[in-house]
């Protein structure tokens, strides 16, 4: 008797196989995809709260005082130039003698890459930390609060510590009650970077009591 020997796989074989591979692919790459967005974020959360320990060393050494940066550095704005928050924070960083925060990349958000959010000229199709040298905004909606009553110049602002901030009548009354320091942000993503649906993109917020969430947790 003789024996056959089988040369290989037949087509449908082969067919069989390609379409097991393909499905395992549509499984898995969506929550690889996944779990890279969520590394990104977590990165973007640490990298907040290194900004906010440098943000306490500021407050330490102004005696609480606030401080007054520009909103968005690479556009000419209304009153009197102001620094930016990198420039404003960066000698408290490099007092930090952690190696996580001891670079000026902490304030590169992973997620903010060219192309992610839709922004107009000068700026289309860069990202935030290549215009304005951090993917993070500070809470310049407090200066509305700290300005200057008695002048008609609202870009005046008035020096105000932390602690009198989170006690001012407005907010208190814009917030419908004493607000603690767990539900006022300080420093934020500057835009919804993170992973999901457009409309429900989640953006990380550094509040003042030093933790990172957002809005929703």
């Amino acid at each position: 008797m003789t024996r056959r020997v089988r040369g290989g796989f037949t087509l449908i074989e082969l067919l069989v196989v390609v379409s097991i591979v393909a499905l395992l692919l549509g499984i898995l790459l969506p929550s690889l995809k996944g779990a890279r967005g969520g590394a990104k974020r977590v990165a973007c959360g640490a990298n907040l709260r290194g900004i906010g320990q440098a943000l306490r060393g500021y407050l330490n050494e102004s005696n609480d005082i606030l401080p007054v940066v520009a909103y968005l550095p690479s556009l000419p704005g209304e009153g009197p130039p102001r620094p930016s928050l990198p420039d404003t924070l960066r000698p408290y960083l490099e007092k930090d003698s952690s190696a996580q925060i001891a670079d000026m990349e902490v304030f590169r958000c992973p997620a903010d890459t060219p192309g992610v959010t839709d922004r107009g000229a000068p700026n289309e199709n860069k990202s935030f930390f290549e215009t304005e040298g951090t993917s993070y905004q500070f809470n310049t909606r407090l200066y509305w609060f700290m300005r200057d009553q008695a002048s008609s110049d609202p870009w005046l602002v008035k020096p105000t510590s932390l602690y009198n901030f989170v006690r001012n009548p407005d907010i208190v009354q814009m917030l419908g009650g004493q607000p603690t320091e767990q539900e006022i942000w300080l420093i934020r993503d500057y835009a919804a970077f993170h992973g999901g649906p457009k409309a429900n993109r989640p953006i990380n917020f550094l509040y003042i009591d030093g933790h990172v969430a957002d809005l929703e947790r």
